[in-house]
């Protein structure tokens, strides 16, 4: 039997081949393909650095007490 390690162990060599070749196939098919334009790199680079905050979170319970206090 094969224990959790073992399998993490033998299927990450596949996963990074994998990811290699994905790379590779972008940089020689698609790469030369795409314009990005320095605005809409910039705005992708704003989009991802954004830090959304959650400044209430409402249990369920919560919710249903609300809902009948309110009723």
């Amino acid at each position: 039997m094969i224990t959790c390690t073992e399998h993490f162990r033998l299927k990450l060599p596949s996963w990074y081949e994998k990811q290699a070749v994905i790379r590779k196939l972008y940089r020689e098919v698609v790469e030369d393909q795409v314009q990005i334009s320095e605005e809409e790199l910039r705005n992708a680079f704003v989009l991802l650095n954004q830090r959304l905050v959650l400044r209430q979170l409402l249990y369920f319970s919560e919710f249903v007490h609300t809902i009948h206090k309110d009723s």
